[in-house]
């Protein structure tokens, strides 16, 4: 478990020679519970290029192999112990630190030009005991004393402060929790529902934070967006400006190293001297970034930089899918109005709807890797980096062939081949074997006997 008593976020060294930075006003967090649903999951990365968040707080994700599976790997991600509640962080999340993991929660820590805040994500079933759930909440709040904290939890409790038109016990737990926690809650009573479930609406989804001055810089809003879960996104913005910090990767497998040494080697004499003549601990400091600024500079004559794209591309979600995805927004808000004589009419057309589109979505989605390796053309290009490029690098294949010079496609599979399956060279007589006696057929007269 984490202390956070001497706990502080640094900002990192930022040289103008090494680094550049960009700084944004708000910080945007996206919430919603996923219903272990696959495309719903898979379609977090269509949220994210619309609401641009920093932070996706999850509660029941699609698990694959322990890990949240079909977002992109660019994006980190810490869950719960029981896989039920889970935090993502995109690329424009500045260096987030993970805090700790219990059983129904897991906590993160992020730092802000007004100082760092702690963003929760926690989940409770409604078949086991809320009192879990709040008990961990307890002990990590706790632990952060006054620092500003977000939590986004489903935690199937009924409150009408919240918007139900009950009260249940799980309810007040969690109202007796906010007032001995003095916890501010951003749900409003008029709010539109955050679960819809055939007819069924419910508000179990619940945002708090902690501190005043947060608090007042906050809005909360439920969107209408169709998320292939029953819950809906709910969109977090804070008045919490972060800054973002990148600093350029080289490429230096593709030569470039002579010209390097070359730029390097006009100012060795200068800095060698600069260094010895350093008696005190500012001069072997000035020496010293004099030397990374050298390094920098001769790099950067010398070599290519690397390109990173912050933004991915969903390369499986077509057209089709957002005509259709539009077509079942426009029935939703046209049963939400209808009256109940037609409202049951619409709500069977909208559960076809959606399992079309559900099942066109999976279809989409599963194919994609094998229409993006059918278009190919280069057998070492991206699909190949995607499955074996860390565990399998194609120069292995040439060491096991002897590092042929020359060859197709063909001849190297043949060789390949062979390796894996080496032609048998033993005698047709297994030595110490007998050979087999030729025996006369049986004729008809000894079969009627």
């Amino acid at each position: 478990m984490a202390t956070t008593d001497n706990f502080l976020l640094q900002h990192p060294p930022h040289h103008q020679h090494s680094t550049s930075s960009t700084t944004t006003n708000n910080t945007t967090f996206l919430q919603i519970n996923l219903r272990k649903s696959e495309i719903a999951t898979s379609t977090l990365l269509e949220a994210s290029d619309s609401h641009n968040p920093s932070i996706i707080l999850v509660q029941e994700p699609y698990i694959l192999d322990g890990k949240i599976a079909g977002i992109p790997r660019s994006w980190n991600q810490w869950l719960s112990k029981n896989n039920k509640a889970g935090i993502i962080s995109l690329p424009s999340c500045d260096k987030p630190v993970f805090l700790q993991s219990t059983v129904n929660s897991t906590a993160l820590k992020i730092q802000t030009e007004q100082g760092p805040l702690t963003v929760i994500s926690a989940y409770s079933s409604p078949y086991k005991n809320i009192m879990e759930t709040l008990q961990e909440l307890h002990s990590i709040l706790t632990d952060l004393g006054y620092e500003r904290v977000l939590i986004c939890a489903d935690l199937n409790a009924h409150s009408r402060i919240w918007g139900y038109a009950n009260e249940d016990t799980r309810g007040a737990q969690v109202e007796d929790f906010l007032l001995a926690q003095q916890l501010y809650l951003l749900n409003e009573t008029n709010s539109p529902p955050t679960f819809e479930h055939r007819g069924r609406k419910g508000w179990p989804d619940l945002s708090f934070i902690k501190g005043t001055d947060f608090a007042n810089s906050c809005t909360w809003k439920v969107l209408e967006d169709y998320t292939h879960s029953d819950h809906k996104y709910i969109l977090i913005e804070a008045l919490l400006s972060q800054s973002h910090y990148s600093y350029p990767r080289f490429k230096t497998a593709y030569g470039g190293h002579r010209r390097m040494l070359q730029h390097l080697g006009q100012k060795t004499k200068q800095l060698v001297q600069q260094i010895e003549e350093s008696n005190t601990k500012d001069h072997l400091a000035k020496a010293k970034e004099e030397l990374q600024k050298t390094i920098f500079a001769a790099c950067r004559k010398a070599y290519k930089i690397k390109k990173f794209k912050l933004k991915i591309n969903n390369n499986w979600w077509n057209q089709s899918l957002q005509i259709k995805k539009k077509e079942l927004q426009a029935l939703k808000r046209r049963t939400n109005k209808s009256e109940d004589d037609n409202k049951l009419k619409y709500q069977l057309q909208l559960s076809k709807k959606q399992a079309e589109l559900k099942r066109e979505a999976k279809k989409a989605k599963r194919n994609s890797f094998r229409n993006t390796c059918t278009k190919t053309t280069d057998p070492y290009g991206r699909p190949y980096k995607a499955l074996v490029k860390n565990k399998h690098p194609p120069a292995e294949l040439f060491k096991q062939l002897g590092n042929p010079s020359s060859g197709d496609t063909k001849s190297f599979a043949l060789k390949i081949l062979q390796e894996l399956y080496p032609p048998s060279h033993s005698p047709a007589t297994p030595p110490n074997c007998f050979p087999l006696i030729q025996e006369p057929q049986i004729t008809k007269n000894e079969i009627r006997r």
